[in-house]
């Protein structure tokens, strides 16, 4: 098992016909399906341990979203890997976290 963490930010306005609820229920839908041991009390961040890929996971939760008006970065612990979804998403990721990529 591997544990990964996620954040995102989901805006409040409706975006593919879909309100913030319905994103953010799609969203942690699609992260729960991988396991049932996750922590998510803070509102924008959860932590997980999974058998699945950070690439299988991240394909999972991007049509969650509306990549135009929303994001999400998700990083496995202990390894150097991470993978952004969406638009609005700071270069200082990227310095920050050279490894990761973008889909």
């Amino acid at each position: 098992m591997k544990t990964f963490w996620v954040t995102f930010r989901i805006g409040d306005s409706i975006a593919g016909g879909r309100t913030y609820e319905q994103c953010y229920d799609a969203f942690t839908s699609a992260i729960a399906k991988y396991t049932d041991d996750y922590w998510d009390d803070p509102t924008s961040f959860a932590m997980f341990s999974t058998t699945g890929t950070i690439a299988q996971i991240a394909l999972d939760c991007r049509p969650a979203i509306s990549p135009t008006y929303d994001m999400f970065l998700i990083g496995e612990l202990d390894k150097a890997s991470a993978i952004v979804c969406g638009l609005g998403v700071d270069d200082a990721v990227f310095r920050l976290m050279p490894y990761a990529k973008h889909i």
